[in-house]
């Protein structure tokens, strides 16, 4: 995780891989899967919801980190581009 000199905002690089289904197995969660094995859940903004077309890819996103109802971390993406 580093910061890109903006506050509070981080760049990672990593997959976008599959968090949750509905009940007729439409994804409609998904994760920024790190080489350093963590998950951060993907946050449903507008930038967010285009990695959504992206599941399987590797990406580098421009964010920031926070945590979700449940505690687990989650990123608010400002900005990705496909590796």
């Amino acid at each position: 995780m580093k910061n890109n000199g903006r506050p509070n905002e981080v760049i990672l690089k990593g997959i976008i891989t599959v968090a949750d289904w509905d009940e007729d197995c439409n994804v409609t969660a998904i994760y920024l899967s790190t080489p350093d094995e963590k998950e951060y859940l993907v946050g449903n903004n507008d930038k967010g919801e285009e990695l959504f077309h992206y599941i399987t890819r590797n990406v580098k996103v421009i964010g920031i980190i926070g945590e979700d109802k449940y505690g687990k971390e989650k990123i608010t993406v400002n900005e990705y581009k496909l590796l």
